[in-house]
């Protein structure tokens, strides 16, 4: 209980002196959390996590923190570590250091692993054994192929996988094999465009493995290989798509088919659906949504299977301070059991509030097949602390799509990157990714305007601007440089 006694005092003292902390609570039988509770603690120099909630029988917690020591990026106490193919629970240290000019990251961690119950609203930590391993991943030509290595020892779970990626204009290639946890491990998908934003072809071999920890500390798996194979094609007003499933689940074999289609005209817009599972009942969907202004749409779903025709309703309301949606969703269950379609359809509602004081309230449930209704609530709230100077709490608008790519890099003054910078690229706003990256793909080709939105970052703190360039270029990555700015 030392290190912890330490670990909570440096959180403490982040409380004491922070720029903005972030308060959640809510409660879940979807996630089978009555209780949970958590916060975020931003400082100058760190960031840390604290949560304690009651999940599955049991209380659980997490408390982290994270800084820059010597150019290399620390976490201590809980994390949630992901690399290649996997997720890593860690009660411990962990080392990250990134070069930005070689686009490398290399990520070392030792401590007490275990399993992470992660709900919206808190996050705890179970640990159960000794754990340690690394990661690394180097990007290549401006990006456009990208490996990585990942090899973790977990209890008696070893894992050694190796990824790589490749993305171009024309097609994504992606891959990884190794261990998983004990298990051979093989995934791979591939997209190609034969015809621009017109016609695309996919398909994709995926390995799923759930782990659930037991009292004993072992835990058991479940295992599922998941093949798919399919076209999509697009001629305007008219969409048009097909797919093949198949999967195998222990001694589950499953497997089907799906063909439809789509049309929007102006304010309209339908979709049918057509599944034919390898054993139960088949599927027909449709769905036709009528937008009314920019805040209100109504929708109508028709459902046919087994000779039985349901008709539902739905829609959605999205406003400032008012986001609500009831909708139907087809999904692909690959544990159903033997003789049931694993094309399921469920019925999800979902509402946020935002409250003033920058506070926001989420609801959503969840029908499942077997028609039992699930529900998770939670909500936030953001309070500044005596080194804030105000909240960008904009949100994101939209990016658009062409076959030219604008791409950049958003750093500190210390050179590491800064998540959630908008970025105004001629007429177009797009943020950067947790690597500082940003992408817009524009139908134009010559140099563009660029500008830096400090009002619309989505990051809880404000930033001032060092440097920026005035254009962008295709092609032709930038780099721009901000500050976190502090308020005496």
């Amino acid at each position: 209980m030392k290190w912890l006694t330490i670990l909570g005092g440096l959180v403490f003292a982040g409380v004491c002196q922070a720029q903005i902390v972030v308060a959640s609570l809510g409660s879940s039988d979807l996630y089978q959390t009555p209780f949970g509770a958590g916060a975020q603690i931003y400082t100058r120099d760190t960031t840390s996590q604290v949560g304690v909630g009651y999940t599955e029988g049991s209380v659980r917690y997490s408390l982290g923190t994270k800084f820059l020591y010597r150019g290399n990026e620390v976490s201590l106490g809980d994390s949630q570590l992901t690399g290649t193919s996997f997720g890593f629970a860690l009660r411990g240290v962990t080392v990250t250091r990134k070069n930005l000019v070689k686009h490398q990251i290399l990520s070392v961690f030792v401590g007490a692993a275990g399993s992470t119950t992660s709900v919206g609203f808190y996050q705890g930590f179970t640990a159960q054994h000794f754990g340690a391993g690394m990661y690394f991943g180097r990007s290549f030509m401006n990006d456009s192929v990208h490996v990585s290595s990942s090899e973790t020892i977990q209890g008696n779970f070893k894992t050694a996988e190796e990824f790589a990626n490749i993305m171009k204009r024309r097609f994504t290639l992606s891959g990884s094999a190794g261990l998983l946890q004990n298990v051979r491990n093989v995934n791979g998908s591939a997209s190609v465009a034969i015809i621009p934003h017109h016609l695309n072809l996919f398909g994709g071999h995926s390995n799923l493995l759930f782990w659930t920890p037991t009292t004993n500390g072992e835990g058991v798996s479940e295992h599922a290989t998941v093949n798919n194979a399919g076209a999509s094609a697009n001629f305007g007003i008219i969409s048009l798509h097909g797919g093949i499933f198949s999967s195998i689940a222990g001694s589950v074999s499953q497997g089907g088919t799906d063909a439809g289609g789509g049309l929007h005209i102006g304010k309209v817009t339908a979709t049918a659906d057509y599944f034919i599972p390898r054993t139960g009942a088949t599927l027909f969907n449709t769905s036709t949504t009528f937008r009314v202004n920019r805040h209100w749409s109504v929708a109508n779903f028709i459902s046919v299977s087994n000779g039985q025709k349901s008709i539902n309703w739905g829609g959605a309301y999205i406003g400032n301070e008012l986001t609500a949606s009831v909708s139907y969703q087809t999904y692909y269950y690959p544990f159903a059991v033997t003789g049931r379609s694993p094309f399921a359809q469920t019925l999800s509602l979902s509402v946020s509030l935002h409250a003033p004081h920058s506070s926001t309230v989420n609801l959503s449930t969840v029908a499942l097949p077997n028609g039992k209704l699930m529900y998770a609530a939670g909500g936030n709230s953001w309070f500044e602390g005596p080194m804030a100077s105000g909240l960008a709490m904009e949100p994101a608008r939209h990016e658009t799509t062409g076959k030219n790519e604008y791409s950049g890099l958003v750093v500190d003054e210390k050179g590491q990157p800064v998540e959630g910078a908008a970025v105004l690229v001629g007429k177009e706003e797009t943020f950067s990714d947790p690597d500082g990256r940003f992408i817009l793909m524009s139908k134009s080709s010559k140099a563009l305007s660029l500008r830096i939105e400090l009002r619309d970052f989505t990051t809880p703190t404000d930033y001032e601007i060092i440097s920026v360039p005035q254009t962008i270029s295709n092609q032709v990555p930038i780099l721009i440089v901000v500050r976190r700015k502090i308020t005496p």
